[in-house]
């Protein structure tokens, strides 16, 4: 259950493992990005757009200790800004059925309660006390042990919210009483439970209205008891349960002898979520500072995350099961997922009850490729660590996890280049400038820069890392697919076509030839399913300046590919750079051909 990095392999190698995996993102269960929370929102938009099931945050406190960095006279007003961009930004992402969970202290509980009301009027908000601290933060006057979570979601018209355990078994007549406790209450709810030697061994059958059963035990002649939702008065009730629901809870179900009659007693160990959370293991310090320790040693994080104050494991872990309620294949995101805690939490539930929940984690911090990415490593290789040790080596899960690094607002500073013939220091104040790595104004009327377009495995930028600006490859075919937000079924490999003219001066492609023949050209394939539900191809491929011969390696490897017997049918085909592709549809097809530069224009670029 190592988990085995693909950085650290050549790309052919990469290409080749990802392209032999089959619906490769349902078969991923981790996704993770490096960058600012708010850039990566609306890239994932697409993709996920009513589809997150829940969403936990632990958004930064604005305590006086670790006040956000902005001008002092702005820091609260920029912290209402950043909460309100980012909660706007997340709620295109909920879907229909959802939880979300926000945590946060007493410095900004209340206004963060109004933002809640104007983003998400018209649904339910709970706020919920967690006690965190029980030692106590010292304060003049209060010490606050306790910090808040608020649970938003739909409505209470439906349970939304799963019941969790309590610390002691709760147990009562499984016969109502107090008001709308009568027979004539509810109907399907009067029914004999049958007993044999005080073990239940089956439910009876609603009887007919006029049919009243002699008492609250009735001894049949097989030596079986009937017991009734009859009360001490004589008086016929109803059970808390109706006959076709009684068999759920049948585990639960004890017979007891009471004061006149046998009696069926409701075991309850669960119950409806309290709002005030005391346990041990809610402790911050225990199980959400230590437990990092445990994982990487004290001095790590020291080193590399001094300022990181996570969450206990196991209250995350509640927050996320009860607001999944029940569905193993939730999708849960944390844009503000700090050194993981809620990637380790739902792993750890996979762990517990075999299920497939996924989890899409976004932390901007230097500390991603030190603490948190490694954490996520580390808990599915092992459930138990210390002093950066694994405990067990036989409890890991089987995972796939992708993560990737978006574009920074400094990346893009980066990347801007003024034009060479701009005059001296006016330039900088005219439209004359480009932004290099992407739009380029002298292009022939177009924002895009066609020639990246040209060789698109080869993209490259100026990225800051360390403080020192290197150019870094860029993952161009990546982006496209989240741009269009697309699901991929299956991302194959890049292969190599040749051309060369024949005898007529027509150019002929075949797979593979010898580098010296006329033209090579390389091709890569995603297929996958748009949100509006058209399947969809993306071919992309180098092109050359001799646009007949590029065209008729795109025919043949289109040739090729088509007579695969793996071949599917598409709604909608992009491909990059001019091309006649149309042109070998066949009467049965209704595919149409996207340039894939336009699409591009598109969704960056202009506004819809």
């Amino acid at each position: 259950n190592l988990m085995i990095d693909t950085k650290h392999f050549d790309t052919a190698f990469k290409e080749r493992l990802v392209a032999s995996i089959e619906n490769l993102d349902n078969q991923t269960n981790g996704f993770m990005l490096n960058s600012e929370n708010f850039q990566a929102l609306n890239f994932i938009t697409e993709t996920y757009q009513n589809r997150i099931d829940m969403t936990y945050i632990d958004p930064p406190y604005n305590a006086k200790s670790s006040e956000i960095l902005y001008k002092n006279t702005y820091k609260h007003s920029s912290w209402l800004s950043l909460m309100n961009n980012r909660l706007e930004s997340s709620r295109v992402l909920l879907a229909d059925k959802f939880v979300f969970v926000i945590a946060i202290d007493e410095n900004e509980q209340e206004v963060l309660g109004q933002i809640i009301n104007d983003i998400f009027p018209e649904l339910k908000k709970a706020c919920i006390t967690i006690v965190h601290n029980p030692r106590g933060q010292q304060g003049r006057n209060i010490s606050y042990t306790n910090e808040f979570a608020f649970f938003v979601y739909p409505n209470d018209s439906e349970k939304y919210l799963s019941d969790v355990k309590k610390a002691e078994i709760d147990s009562r007549n499984l016969r109502d009483s107090g008001t709308e406790s009568d027979r004539t209450d509810a109907a399907t709810c009067f029914y004999p439970i049958i007993i044999r030697d005080r073990i239940i061994i089956g439910i009876g059958e609603v009887p007919p209205d006029d049919y009243h059963p002699s008492g609250a035990n009735v001894e049949l002649e097989d030596g079986t008891i009937e017991i009734w939702p009859i009360d001490e008065s004589g008086k016929e009730k109803k059970w808390r349960y109706s006959v076709s629901s009684v068999n759920a809870i049948l585990s639960k179900l004890e017979v007891k002898q009471g004061r006149n009659y046998l009696q069926i007693i409701l075991n309850q160990d669960l119950g409806t979520m309290r709002s005030t959370w005391v346990d041990a293991k809610y402790d911050a310090s225990e199980y959400g500072t230590k437990l990092l320790q445990h994982l990487f040693g004290a001095d790590y994080v020291i080193k590399y995350a001094p300022d990181l104050y996570p969450k206990s494991l196991y209250t995350e872990k509640e927050c996320i099961s009860i607001g999944q309620n029940g569905n193993v294949n939730a999708i849960t995101l944390d844009y503000f997922s700090g050194s993981g805690t809620t990637g380790h939490a739902v792993v750890s539930l996979n762990r517990d009850d075999n299920g497939n929940r996924k989890y899409i984690l976004v932390e901007m911090g230097e500390y991603f490729d030190s603490v948190t990415k490694p954490r996520m490593q580390k808990v599915v290789y092992s459930a138990d660590w210390k002093d950066g040790k694994p405990l067990n080596r036989n409890t890991g899960v089987s995972q796939i996890i992708k993560y990737m690094t978006l574009e920074s607002y400094e990346d893009a500073l980066s990347n801007i280049q003024l034009d060479d013939d701009t005059h001296g220091m006016l330039g900088l104040f005219s439209d004359d400038y480009m932004i290099h790595y992407m739009l380029d104004l002298e292009s022939s009327g177009s924002l895009l820069n066609l020639d990246a377009f040209r060789d698109p495995f080869s993209y490259r930028m100026k990225i800051t890392e360390k403080n020192e600006c290197k150019e870094r490859p860029v993952d161009v075919i990546e982006t496209f697919n989240y741009l269009i937000g697309l699901t991929v079924t299956h991302q194959g490999a890049t292969v190599s076509f040749t051309t060369k003219a024949n005898n007529d001066g027509e150019y002929e492609g075949a797979v593979n030839l010898v580098k010296d023949a006329f033209g090579q050209y390389s091709f890569r394939q995603i297929e996958g399913t748009l949100p509006d539900g058209r399947r969809a191809l993306v071919i992309w491929r180098t092109v050359s300046d001799n646009i007949i011969e590029s065209n008729a390696a795109l025919d043949a490897y289109f040739r090729k590919y088509r007579v695969n017997p793996f071949d599917r049918e598409y709604d909608i085909i992009y491909v990059n750079g001019d091309n006649n592709l149309e042109n070998l549809r066949t009467d049965d097809e209704a595919w149409k051909v996207q340039m894939t530069e336009l699409e591009f224009k598109s969704r960056m670029f202009e506004e819809e």
